[in-house]
């Protein structure tokens, strides 16, 4: 419910600013809200901070970091022109989902702090992410008319599927966790309706906790974060509201 909520919420922001919109365009030279879609190809750098307690040794699993590299994809949509602060500032609404492909880690086990390990977590983790984004663009028409950058964040939910062993012990789970990110990047417009785009931000997906046997052995718990580059291409549709 707690997802569901925060949905409802930034949907309403968007359908108010929306409205908020229209209201402007009525009587002043704004730019028309426009409907788009777009798609990315995403390459990150997703890194495990591990947690919880092995009653097997006994000993913590609080005991250094793993980073991969994955790649993934990300498809959304939006309401470009969503709100005009100025003639070269605007505001921009989207609903996104994506994959982060499928990292594998390694953690420290047996013995545990200070070590060294002599058995390790080998851990298998697949995210699919949804978010309600907000971006402020700027125009960049002192270095190419057709640049614009663009700022924002967004809040939404994550879910991890998680799946651990170090021979001895071993559990999975799956849990949908709040996730929210900070970013930007830079368009290009090639045309009047299609975008070009590259991006970069900063995520955090969540804690999740994974029983070991079931409990029987403890948990294993992981905390999610992603520094993520994007490259894609938005296309934009008619205006809602006319001129």
């Amino acid at each position: 419910m707690r997802y569901l909520s925060i949905g409802a919420a930034f949907g309403a922001c968007m359908v108010a600013g929306t409205l908020a919109a229209s209201d402007a365009m009525a009587g002043s030279p704004t730019d028309p809200t426009q409907l788009y879609l777009s798609g990315a190809l995403l390459f990150s750098d997703y890194k495990v901070t591990p947690g919880g307690f092995n009653t097997a040794g006994p000993f913590s699993n609080a005991f250094g970091t793993d980073h991969d590299s994955t790649t993934g994809i990300s498809l959304a949509v939006g309401l470009d022109n969503l709100v005009q602060f100025t003639d070269s500032i605007r505001l921009r609404g989207e609903l996104e989902l994506e994959s982060q492909g499928n990292p594998n880690f390694v953690t420290n086990s047996f013995p545990g702090p200070p070590g060294p390990s002599t058995f390790f977590y080998h851990t298998d983790v697949r995210s699919l992410n949804g978010f309600a984004n907000l971006f402020v663009d700027f125009d960049m028409p002192m270095i190419a008319a057709p640049l614009t950058a663009f700022v924002g964040g967004g809040i939404g939910a994550s879910n991890h599927r998680v799946s651990t062993n170090d021979t001895v012990v071993s559990g999975s789970n799956s849990s949908t966790e709040f996730a929210w990110h900070l970013g930007g990047g830079l368009k290009y417009a090639i045309s009047n309706n299609v975008e070009l785009f590259a991006a970069a931000r900063y995520m955090d997906l969540g804690k999740t906790n994974t029983l070991l046997n079931g409990g029987a052995n403890g948990n294993y718990t992981l905390k999610h974060n992603v520094v993520e580059a994007r490259m894609g291409m938005t296309i934009k549709f008619g205006p809602l509201f006319g001129k």
